[in-house]
């Protein structure tokens, strides 16, 4: 049986905010037209924007087996695996390393009696531009849609935010929140980004719960000067509460990194925290984490010249967050 309707593949997606489909070939969209805009300004954001970063297809059903074709059609990181879960259990990842064939098929056979309903969920590549087409369950089977969940989280930030370099989509740490915390997910983290406010959009349909920011290391080559920096970050800031005046929000100071004793322009790298910190002391609803407590300050938990957490690194990150997260949720 052949998914042909775009309405039930709209149904079984989450974690975006639109499906697109053209010519057949769906894609999780995780912006607004107008926030593409903004990163279409090159080619590398304009990619970044457009992988599928925490988007999933996510329903009930009793098929044997699930398969379809995808196209990559651009590349961030040269890898892209697709992450399983039945009934909420982690059991497989399906992928290639590197992108060999831009045009490929994923199938899985569901294990269990075939007459049992599942949950199966299927995180899409983060670090790849992709689409999906002709989706494909067993003939004669049941699909139920999987009731949103109450409260959402929205996680806005640069290349960590958007899972920049897990080889496994669900390692990255809006993934990690989310499924925590049972809350749907936007992740809106796009590699190389910083703070600015044109980012923003009073337009998205999407209303979080909570919000978390994670910027500053980008700014810290950017930025030539510590004004700069407070500026941009004092802007975004007032637009992001004015959007959203009921959500908690999370500010991230940046996570360690092997160059922190280095100086740029703008100054030590100590400087982004302390900035932050001051810049968000009138906002009531925004508290600020630590980065520097997340990550351990050691390479075997990094990756690219240590800068991006690996799986593991990642874990921890999760898990430092959480810990700070949970009394206010």
């Amino acid at each position: 049986m052949i998914l042909s309707s775009l309405e039930t593949i709209k149904k079984i997606s989450r974690n975006c905010i639109k499906v697109d489909s053209i010519d057949g070939n769906i894609a999780l969209k995780r912006f607004t037209d107008k926030q593409y805009e903004v990163y279409n300004v090159n080619e590398a954001l304009r990619i970044r924007s457009c992988c599928s970063a925490g988007a999933c297809l996510d329903f009930y059903t009793d098929s044997e087996f699930i398969k379809f074709k995808y196209s990559v059609t651009g590349k961030s990181r040269d890898w892209a695996y697709f992450d399983i879960y039945i009934d909420n259990i982690f059991v497989n990842s399906i992928g290639q390393k590197p992108v060999v064939e831009p045009e490929g098929e994923f199938q899985y056979n569901i294990p269990g009696d075939k007459d049992i309903m599942k949950r199966l969920t299927i995180y899409l590549p983060h670090l790849v531009e992709i689409t999906l087409r002709d989706i494909e369950l067993s003939d004669h089977v049941h699909i139920e849609e999987v009731k949103p969940y109450e409260k959402s989280i929205l996680c806005l930030g640069d290349s960590i935010t958007q899972g920049m370099s897990a080889l496994h989509p669900t390692s990255a740490y809006p993934v990690q929140l989310a499924r925590y915390f049972s809350m749907n997910l936007l992740n809106q983290g796009v590699g190389g980004y910083f703070f600015n406010k044109e980012s923003l959009d009073k337009t998205l349909c999407y209303s979080p719960d909570l919000i978390t920011v994670a910027y500053g290391t980008n700014d810290w080559s950017k930025c030539k000067t510590e004004a700069e920096f407070s500026q941009n970050v004092m802007e975004f800031m007032d637009k992001l509460t004015g959007i959203y005046p009921k959500a908690v929000i999370f500010v991230i100071t940046p996570i360690w990194r092997s160059d922190i004793d280095t100086e740029k322009d703008m100054g030590a790298f100590n400087c982004l925290a302390d900035i932050l910190i001051r810049v968000c002391d009138k906002y009531t609803q925004v508290k600020i984490i630590d980065g520097l407590t997340l990550v351990p300050h050691m390479p075997i938990f990094y990756r690219d010249a240590n800068i991006h957490p690996s799986d593991e690194g990642f874990l921890h990150y999760a898990l430092g967050l959480i810990g700070n997260i949970t009394k206010y949720v």
